[in-house]
């Protein structure tokens, strides 16, 4: 692994990754599938679904978005995911997927 791809893993990457997938693993305890997953993130992130950032990250995914692409979404928005090389956001691409897998979550979601 290189540099980047550990400091990517140990970072904001993968640190809001692992929260996706936190998050996700307490929705499915009471829930079915991912319809509503997003609000459910935005009100435990923002206190709801109305916060500029809020609104933001909501409008980069759609309801059928994985749980990777809400977490580039959340990059995106909070740590200028998008400003990186092509490269890196290949790396930092494998690094979500990695970790959501890491924590369970069923590769149909990620």
């Amino acid at each position: 692994m290189g540099l980047s791809k550990w400091v990517a893993r140990k970072g904001a990457v993968g640190g809001t990754a692992r929260w996706v997938a936190t998050g996700y693993n307490s929705w499915r305890a009471t829930n079915e599938g991912i319809d509503g997953f997003l609000d459910f993130l935005m009100q435990a992130r923002f206190g709801g679904t109305y916060h500029p950032e809020a609104v933001a990250i909501m409008d980069r995914v759609d309801d059928e978005a994985g749980l990777a692409l809400i977490t580039k979404a959340i990059l995106c928005v909070e740590a200028g995911f998008d400003e990186n090389t092509a490269e890196h956001k290949a790396e930092f691409m494998e690094v979500i997927q990695e970790e959501l897998a890491k924590a369970s979550v069923p590769k149909s979601f990620i």
